[in-house]
């Protein structure tokens, strides 16, 4: 009677219904590599697995703080580089104030030689003075043009970096 029972408990369990169905196969997927617009973190991303998309559709969104960050660093760079344009007026004026001054005792010492109280020797070291003044003057003049030339060189630069992040 025993093995009757193992017998029929033996049929009832090999007629359980199965709910799992596997099926031999090979499965193939097709790859595709998608590139980003700029660099970053991805912030999100709205892709699933085995759903298709349209070309241009958007997939996700890139974190691109680090890269706004870089660009504001860039633009204080081009304001302070702005900020240490020489002011060329300013600079020259006291050489200018000096050879007006030195015109004005020249002037003196001319009047001065031609009534004979003064040699001639005094507005010859005067003139001479005036001379070295006017090459400080243009020596000064041309070290503020060099250094506004590098300075616009370097905003110009910067400004291209911008351009660059912005792409």
């Amino acid at each position: 009677m025993r093995l009757w029972i193992i017998c029929l408990l033996m049929v009832f369990n090999g007629c359980k219904e199965q709910t799992e169905l596997t099926f031999p196969g090979n499965f193939e997927a097709e790859e595709t590599m998608v590139s980003a617009g700029s660099g970053g973190r991805i912030a999100d991303m709205r892709v699933v697995e085995g759903s298709s998309y349209k070309k241009g559709e958007v997939l996700g969104h890139i974190d691109t703080s680090l890269l706004h960050l870089q660009k504001l660093k860039v633009k204080e760079e081009i304001n302070a580089l702005r900020a240490e344009f020489p002011d060329m007026p300013a600079q020259l004026s006291v050489l200018r104030q000096k050879r007006e001054s030195l015109e004005r005792e020249l002037l003196r010492a001319k009047r001065l030689t031609e009534t004979g109280s003064a040699s001639e020797k005094m507005a010859d070291a005067i003139r001479d003075n005036i001379e070295v003044v006017n090459k400080e003057i243009a020596a000064m003049s041309s070290a503020l043009n060099r250094k506004t030339q590098a300075i616009i060189a370097r905003v110009d630069a910067l400004e291209v970096h911008i351009k660059l992040i912005e792409q």
